[in-house]
C-alpha cells in the first residue's frame, strides 16, 4: 500500500507540474528501481519494470511512437468531419479553455450594454423597496441582496474582456439580466418583467466549434492534418497531439489534486478572505479545461456525446462570471465596502458552475469515461454552498448604506434623474436613522393609524424637529406615490399571467 501511494504521488506531482516527457520517464524509472531495491517482491518489481518499458519506450522512441500511436490517431482524425468554422481570432477569454491560472483580462472602455435598462430598473427596485417604509429602519431583504450580486456580476461581465473569440458579442450577461429583471419584479410587486433569453441557442449549438477554435492545441491538429506532405504531416501532428496530451494531463492532475484537497494546494494571491474563493475559481478553470479537452478528444475515442457541448455553456457562463468578478473587484478603490457582495456573487456562481458541470458530465454515454471524468473533475461531489441568510443581509445592507458601492454598481448605466432622486432619498433616510430608532422605540397612545399620524404624534412629543418632520412627511408622500404606481403595474400585468 505504501508503494502504491508513492507511485500515485510521483505520477500526480509530475503531471501537476507539467514535467516534460524525458523528465517524467527518468523520475518514474528511478522510482521503479527504488522499488526493486527496497520493495518486498521481486515479482512485482519485474511486472513494474515490464509495464514501465511497455508504456515509456514507445513514447520516447519517436519512430515507434509515430508508427504505433500517432499514425492511427491521425488517420482517425482525418476521417472526422471538422467543426463548423467560426469567425474571429482567439480572444482573452481563451485562457479559460487552457486552464491558465495566471491569465489576465483587460478592462473594456465604454462597451455597449444591451442590458443597461434592466440593470437600471433592478437598481431602482432595490432602492424603492427601502423608500416604501420611510419611518422604519432598513430591513435588508434577500431580493435586494440578489440584485446587488446581479448588478456586481453584470457590471463585471460588462467591463471585463472575457470573450473567447475577439469581436463576438458576449452572451453571458443575458442570464444575469434575466435574474435582475425577475428580482426587480419581485420587489416592485409587478406580475411580469422584461424577459431576457437565458442563453443564446446559436452559441450553445456552436460551443464545440468555439472551443475548438480557442483550444491551445486543437487548431494545430487541424493545421497539421491539412499538410499535403505525408511525412511532414505526421511529424507536426505528432508534436501537436502529444503536447496536447501533456497539457490535458496537467489539467487533470490539477483538477484531481485540487478537488481532493479542497483547493488548499492551489496558489492564490488575493486578500485573506478572498483566497479560498480564488483557489476555488482556479480549480474551476482546471475543471472546465479538463472537460473541454475531453469534449475534443471524444471523437478520437469514437465516443459520441452530442449533448455535452450545449450543457457546458452554463458552466462556462458561471466561470466567466467568477473571473470577471475577481478582475473587476481588483479595480475597486474601496474594496472592503463591496467585498461581501463580491463574495456572495462568487459563492453563487461557484455553486452554479459545479451543478452545471455535473449535469454536463452526465451526457457522456460511455460509463467508464463518465465515471473517470467525474472523479477527476468532482472527486468529492458538489461542495460549493450558496450565501446564507446572514450573508445576504450583509450584502443588501452594503447596497443600501454604501454610496461607493452603489456608484460602482452604476458603472455603465447612463445617468438617470429618477435614479439620482432615489439615491438622494436613500442617503437622506440613512442620515436620519438615529431619529428613526427613537421613533421605533416610542410608545404612542392611542396607536397611530398610519405613518402620517405617527409622524404628527412624534412631532407633538418633540421626538423630531421641524426640519426632520418636513423631510419625513415628504418621504411618506413619496412612499404613497410608489405604492400607488406599483399597484397600477400589478393590475396591468395580472391579465397576462392569469
Amino acid at each position: 500500500m505504501f508503494w502504491l501511494a508513492v507511485f500515485l504521488a510521483v505520477a500526480l506531482v509530475l503531471a501537476y507540474r507539467g514535467a516534460p516527457l524525458t523528465t517524467a520517464t527518468g523520475v518514474v524509472g528511478v522510482t521503479v528501481l527504488f522499488y526493486g531495491w527496497l520493495g518486498e517482491s521481486l515479482g512485482i518489481f519485474a511486472l513494474l519494470l515490464i509495464a514501465y518499458l511497455i508504456f515509456f519506450v514507445p513514447l520516447n522512441v519517436a519512430a515507434v511512437r509515430q508508427e504505433w500511436l500517432t499514425l492511427p490517431l491521425l488517420n482517425r482524425f482525418l476521417a472526422l468531419p471538422p467543426p463548423a468554422p467560426v469567425d474571429g481570432a482567439r480572444g482573452p477569454g481563451a485562457a479559460l479553455v487552457a486552464g491558465d491560472w495566471q491569465a489576465g483580462f483587460p478592462l473594456l472602455e465604454k462597451p455597449a450594454d444591451p442590458e443597461a435598462d434592466i440593470r437600471l430598473e433592478a437598481f431602482a427596485a432595490a432602492l424603492s423597496h427601502r423608500l416604501m417604509s420611510p419611518l422604519q429602519l432598513p430591513t435588508p431583504t434577500g431580493a435586494q441582496a440578489r440584485i446587488a450580486e446581479g448588478l456586481m456580476t453584470a457590471t463585471a461581465l460588462h467591463r471585463v474582456g472575457l470573450r473567447l473569440l475577439a469581436g463576438r458579442p458576449a452572451r453571458v450577461p443575458a442570464r444575469e439580466a434575466w435574474r435582475l429583471a425577475r428580482h426587480g419584479a419581485t420587489l416592485l410587486g409587478q406580475g411580469s418583467a422584461p424577459r431576457v433569453q437565458d442563453v443564446e441557442a446559436e452559441d450553445n449549438a456552436r460551443l464545440l466549434s468555439i472551443l475548438a477554435a480557442t483550444h491551445p492545441y486543437y487548431p494545430q491538429w487541424r493545421t497539421a492534418a491539412a499538410d499535403e506532405h505525408e511525412a511532414h504531416r505526421l511529424l507536426t501532428f505528432d508534436l501537436a497531439v502529444w503536447s496536447a496530451f501533456g497539457h490535458a494531463l496537467q489539467n487533470a492532475a490539477r483538477s484531481l489534486v485540487g478537488g481532493l484537497s479542497g483547493a488548499m494546494l492551489i496558489p492564490a494571491e488575493a486578500e485573506d478572505d478572498l483566497k479560498p474563493l480564488q483557489r476555488q475559481v482556479r480549480l474551476a478553470q482546471s475543471r472546465f479545461a479538463v472537460t473541454s479537452d475531453l469534449l475534443l478528444a471524444l471523437p478520437l475515442l469514437q465516443v459520441q456525446a452530442a449533448g455535452l457541448a450545449p450543457r457546458l455553456a452554463a458552466s462556462l457562463e458561471a466561470l466567466q462570471a467568477m473571473l470577471a468578478l475577481l478582475t473587476w473587484h481588483d479595480t475597486a478603490r474601496q474594496p472592503l465596502t463591496e467585498r461581501v457582495i463580491v463574495i456572495n456573487a462568487l459563492r453563487r456562481a461557484l455553486a452554479a458552475f459545479e451543478e452545471a458541470l455535473w449535469v454536463a458530465l452526465q451526457e457522456i454515454p460511455h460509463t467508464t469515461l463518465r465515471l473517470a471524468a467525474t472523479v477527476i473533475c468532482l472527486p468529492l461531489g458538489r461542495r460549493a454552498r450558496v450565501p446564507t441568510v446572514a450573508e445576504e443581509a450583509a450584502a443588501a445592507t452594503a447596497l443600501l448604506r454604501e454610496p461607493a458601492v452603489r456608484a460602482r454598481l452604476r458603472t455603465g448605466i447612463a445617468t438617470h434623474p429618477a435614479l439620482d432622486d432615489l439615491e438622494r432619498r436613500i442617503e437622506t433616510l440613512r442620515k436620519l436613522e438615529p431619529t428613526l430608532r427613537q421613533l421605533k422605540s416610542a410608545q404612542f397612545e392611542p396607536p397611530p393609524a398610519d405613518d402620517h399620524a405617527r409622524l404628527t404624534a412624534a412631532a407633538r412629543l418633540h421626538l423630531v424637529d421641524d426640519g426632520e418632520a418636513a423631510t419625513l412627511a415628504e418621504a411618506i408622500d413619496f412612499a404613497d406615490t410608489l405604492r400607488a404606481a406599483n399597484q397600477v403595474g400589478t393590475r396591468d400585468a395580472n391579465p397576462n399571467h392569469g
